[in-house]
């Protein structure tokens, strides 16, 4: 699935134009204000469904991609990103024990220096939308047969057996 994302990314205009200057510490995804990305917090984009990034306003670095899908009304970018806030504040287990959310915790948190220094302050991201699709374009994403990406049997089982799967696979294979 990786060369369809890329694909994707190279059609939009979202990745560096010349990838001969790239070497394997380079992001290949543009900074937002070059790839003139939206604002996935917007009222306009808000209540949609895809794949979003956070980008480090302060450190200038992309630092989690994620998507977002499922029933409109319970699972939107600006849901998404409500739960990512609540994440910041070490409210429970999971968040606690997420990587995410010690390096970006939320201004409140006692974190140590040295973990902020490696991270940042959540407040200081701003959610992107990479790509966004109408509820009749993300159904034609996540269909198992005939879909946009390719989903085998190893991956399938794959994601069946991780530690993030709730039963659902069509919620689950957008990344």
């Amino acid at each position: 699935n990786m060369p369809r994302m890329c694909s994707m990314a190279l059609l939009a205009g979202n990745v560096i134009p010349n990838l001969a200057d790239a070497d394997e510490s380079s992001c290949l995804l543009l900074p937002p204000y070059e790839a003139k990305l939206e604002d996935a917090r917007s009222p306009e984009f808000k209540a949609r469904q895809g794949v979003y990034a956070y980008w480090d306003e302060v450190k200038k670095r992309w630092i989690r991609v994620g998507r977002v899908y499922g029933d409109k009304r319970k699972r939107n970018f600006g849901v998404r990103d409500k739960e990512h806030i609540k994440g910041s504040l070490h409210l429970d287990p999971d968040s606690i024990e997420s990587l995410f959310y010690l390096l970006y915790a939320d201004d409140s948190m006692d974190i140590p220096k040295e973990i902020r220094k490696a991270g940042g302050k959540f407040h200081d991201l701003k959610m992107h939308v990479l790509w966004s699709l109408s509820e009749y374009g993300i159904n034609s994403v996540v269909k198992e047969v005939d879909g946009l990406f390719h989903w085998d049997d190893e991956v399938l089982e794959g994601l069946r057996k991780s530690k993030a799967y709730k039963g659902d696979m069509k919620k689950k294979k957008i990344a």
